[in-house]
């Protein structure tokens, strides 16, 4: 009854993708550890964080903000007070890394924005991480971990009544926990990798990003990593029942299995009409630039605007119209 009790108060169901779940921490609990996370990450890379005018954090930046246009459900992680704010840290580390911490710290290293093709991809990249902070993934895998926690804690407690002797007590021991991780901790890790995939390649999509390049990406990915063991001649392979992802080469597969469906969800009238609205915004900051920079008697009028679309010539985008002209 008590187990009953317990799982009936802590079930739930992600959202977009419906899938059930235990979350065994309140959202109150999780920010003062997910806070505590966010400090200890931001004094490790502190001396080697670039500051917000670098180049390399404006991309992130302007990536970042289109992201969030592009998709109310990571406005109202902010509103719900789920985060505090989205922050943006780059670190400078030949690194091809990025991930977001549960309190919205994204952090991206400029090992990966090298090693990146174009905003494309970059875009996939910190939709992918974002995704893993909007599904609480971090919050689910430590109430896995409590669970079979307190399993192991069951099954020492009998290995050691019925084995009395210490060498083969602890080596049981060692056994049955890696028979957890292996069976249970990276299996659920790498099926959390894929939801945020599936996740991540919509944000992207919905805010006009072309998801193709996702593709690209992971093939470029497995490409190199391929390469780079055949230079250094070692042997640095690791199978995927290994890790807590997904082989470079089976994410490619995967997500080219997935571009297909987001396809056809961001092909519905309400989501077009968002991608319309974020693309004209894109061309609008084009032709602004364009004719500011190179038409010194242009001029620039902003005016107030309710709907967004194309009209007499002018590009209106939810509350702002532009409108050029050249003085004769």
């Amino acid at each position: 009854l008590l187990a009953n009790s317990y799982y009936y108060y802590h079930n739930e169901y992600t959202p977009i993708t419906g899938r059930k779940r235990i979350k065994a921490f309140t959202s109150s609990q999780f920010r003062k550890i997910s806070k505590a996370e966010a400090e200890m990450y931001i004094e490790r890379y502190r001396d080697k964080l670039l500051p917000a005018t670098h180049p390399a954090a404006i991309r992130v930046q302007k990536i970042t903000a289109q992201l969030l246009q592009g998709n109310k459900e990571l406005q109202e992680m902010v509103i719900n007070n789920d985060i505090k704010s989205w922050s943006i840290c780059v670190v400078d580390e030949p690194v091809r890394n990025a991930f977001v911490l549960p309190s919205g710290h994204i952090f991206v290293f400029t090992g990966m924005l090298n090693f990146i093709d174009n905003d494309n991809q970059l875009a996939v990249v910190i939709g992918h991480e974002m995704s893993h902070a909007y599904l609480s993934h971090a919050v689910e895998l430590m109430s896995k971990a409590q669970f079979l926690d307190m399993l192991i804690i069951f099954v020492m407690a009998a290995i050691w009544t019925i084995i009395p002797y210490d060498g083969i007590a602890l080596i049981t021991q060692w056994y049955y926990r890696k028979c957890i991780d292996l069976m249970c901790r990276l299996p659920y890790s790498r099926k959390l990798e894929k939801e945020a995939d599936y996740v991540g390649i919509q944000f992207a999509a919905k805010s006009c990003f072309d998801v193709r390049e996702c593709s690209v990406f992971w093939s470029k990915m497995s490409q190199v990593e391929k390469l780079e063991m055949k230079v250094t001649n070692e042997s640095t392979y690791v199978p995927e029942w290994l890790s807590t992802h997904p082989l470079s080469e089976k994410h490619v597969n995967h997500i080219n299995k997935l571009i297909p469906k987001v396809s056809i969800l961001v092909s519905k009238p309400e989501s077009r009409v968002s991608l319309y609205l974020i693309c004209f915004e894109g061309i609008a900051k084009i032709v602004s630039k364009l004719f500011i920079n190179i038409l010194e008697k242009d001029c620039v009028t902003i005016k107030q605007a309710g709907e967004g679309m194309l009209k007499n010539g002018c590009l209106l985008k939810g509350q702002v119209v532009l409108r050029y002209f050249k003085q004769s």
